[in-house]
């Protein structure tokens, strides 16, 4: 909140926020196995994932770079949800 109270002093600071879910790291690793199996697991952790599939750091690197560009020099105050849309809802979990 520090940010956000600086930004309100006019000190350029903008206060925004990314939260990604299924991004595939090596923390996934052990979940997943490296077995025949892996295909299997990794479609079974997505399928109520609108776009059925894991996001790439890379994906989410391009946002943390938007971010911190002149690209978003307007850009405050905004969540940014980096969820292949599952909390815009699926069959698993329809929006409300």
């Amino acid at each position: 909140m520090r940010s956000a109270k600086r930004a309100q002093q006019n000190l350029n600071v903008r206060c925004n926020s990314i939260h990604p879910a299924a991004i595939l790291t090596p923390m996934w690793e052990p979940m997943l196995g490296n077995g025949p199996e892996r295909e299997a697991n990794m479609a079974a952790f997505v399928q109520d994932t609108p776009l059925r599939r894991f996001g790439l750091p890379e994906e989410v690197a391009s946002v943390v770079v938007m971010l911190a560009s002149d690209e978003s020099g307007y850009l405050t105050g905004t969540e940014i949800n980096i969820d292949g849309g599952i909390l815009a809802g699926s069959a698993g979990a329809p929006a409300k």
